[in-house]
């Protein structure tokens, strides 16, 4: 490990050799100057993990120049030096940023604590920088791919968000398209990267389990709550609470997610006080919100709060200059998962992967090398080690037949309308939503084609 770095910057003589005999004692690496000229230059040369600074210098302004160190490297801990005349300086240096000051005449044990001090935060201060620029490694922006056009605009969106202080964060996309990975990168990006990050999926828990879960319950509140819960919103205060399909909640739930974001404040299941917390939600569905709101099955009020920054996640067969980086990266991570010596992809194999349509996105891709990797011999992929989409091709065959002479789409809506009129015996109820329209839609067809409605028109 190298040595602490100090700098000491004074322009008494006698004090800065008494320092540095006893700093350099400590095990320090101590570097002295006698002007703020000289201690810039040095600055400019290496980093310092502490610098003890007089307020007072020949050719300059120490508090000055304690801006210009903290400016320059925000980790560095500055001990400033003043006269009891001049405390209100060294005040004042502690709000722009300053570790601390001492008042001259100095006792050199007070000054070496003080420095041990700074060095111990300064090394905590390293190491929490070390883990956000591990987390921006493994969770970061930089993390997706995004050679295609399309996704480096949503990645410079994205990071135009994140740095904002938005409150809501709109993520669509079709399934396995990315849209989890995406919020987990924008929150690690973001000012709120040390606080909590949480993710649930709307779709997979019954009305009750998900209340339960997003906003807590009190001690007895219901038979089984035998304790006090936080919910998801409480654990994550200053942080992200991603909400994946959030188009499957029920009306009531989203009204308790819009009163969040409009007082930030809910109450706990049972409870009778309020509770204030202060996140970002990040929600991201793959469903038509629009065609939702229109079908009254998503609150108007909640679309329009969550869709103030929306962010369009295209699919992969839009994108397909990532596919050979999105596979190279799967195959590196399967190969080291599965201890394989590494694989590369043949060109055959690859122009295979960059033909196919891809309806289950990157989620596919990486099932596809994930298979092809865990089963395959040889050190490069070869098109034989490719399954790809024939059982999902097959499921999405459509059951009607296109016939060799064409029809006439008109008769053909027609022909199907009065079908289903006459299998629901003429309910209008029915036979909407067997073709999938509303009843307005239906009646408007009915008369268009005159049609017969039957025994009834309920």
């Amino acid at each position: 490990m190298p040595k602490t770095r100090v700098l000491i910057v004074d322009d008494e003589e006698l004090l800065r050799t008494s320092i540095v005999r006893r700093l350099s004692g400590e095990g320090l690496d101590v570097t002295e100057s006698g002007t703020s000229a000289k201690a810039e230059a040095l600055l400019e040369e290496s980093d310092f993990d502490v610098a003890i600074v007089d307020l007072r210098l020949p050719d300059g302004d120490g508090m000055e120049l304690s801006r210009k160190i903290l400016s320059r490297s925000p980790l560095t801990m500055v001990i400033v030096l003043t006269a009891y005349s001049s405390v209100d300086g060294a005040v004042q240096a502690i709000k722009d940023g300053a570790y601390d000051y001492l008042t001259k005449p100095v006792p050199l044990d007070k000054l070496v604590l003080t420095v041990r001090r700074a060095v111990e935060t300064a090394h905590l201060r390293h190491e929490v920088d070390d883990v956000r620029r591990d987390l921006k490694t493994r969770f970061g922006l930089s993390t997706i791919v995004a050679v295609a056009p399309t996704m480096k605009r949503v990645i410079e969106l994205a990071a135009e968000v994140a740095r904002s202080d938005a409150r809501t964060i709109l993520i669509r996309g079709e399934s396995g398209s990315g849209k989890t990975l995406l919020g987990r990168a924008i929150h690690t990006e973001s000012a709120r990267q040390e606080r909590p990050f949480v993710q649930i999926t709307c779709s997979t828990l019954q009305e009750t389990l998900l209340e339960s879960e997003l906003f807590g319950h009190e001690r007895g509140s219901f038979t089984d709550a035998k304790s006090l819960k936080r919910g998801l919103f409480e654990i994550a205060d200053d942080g992200t609470v991603f909400l994946d399909e959030i188009s499957e909640m029920s009306e009531r739930l989203q009204a308790k997610v819009l009163q969040v974001l409009d007082d930030h404040v809910f109450r706990r299941i049972g409870g009778l006080q309020n509770v204030r917390v202060n996140v970002r939600i990040i929600a991201a569905t793959h469903q038509n919100l629009e065609a939702l709101v229109r079908a009254r099955r998503f609150r108007e009020d909640l679309y329009y709060r969550l869709n103030v920054i929306p962010i369009f996640l295209p699919p992969l067969r839009e994108r397909k200059e990532d596919i050979p980086e999105l596979a190279g990266r799967f195959i590196e991570h399967y190969c080291r998962e599965f201890r394989k010596p590494r694989r590369e992809l043949s060109p055959q194999a690859l122009e295979i992967l960059k033909a196919h349509s891809w309806p289950g996105n990157v989620r596919e891709l990486k099932n596809v090398i994930e298979r092809a990797v865990l089963l395959s011999g040889g050190s490069v992929l070869e098109p034989a080690d490719l399954v790809i989409g024939a059982p999902l091709q097959e499921e999405r065959r459509s059951p009607f037949r296109l016939p060799a002479e064409g029809v006439v789409l008109e008769e053909l809506e027609k022909d199907f309308i009065a079908q289903a009129l006459a299998r629901t015996g003429g309910s209008l109820v029915k036979t909407a939503k067997l073709l999938g329209v509303t009843k307005d839609t239906l009646r408007y067809r009915i008369k268009k084609f005159s049609l017969d409605v039957g025994a009834r028109s309920s």
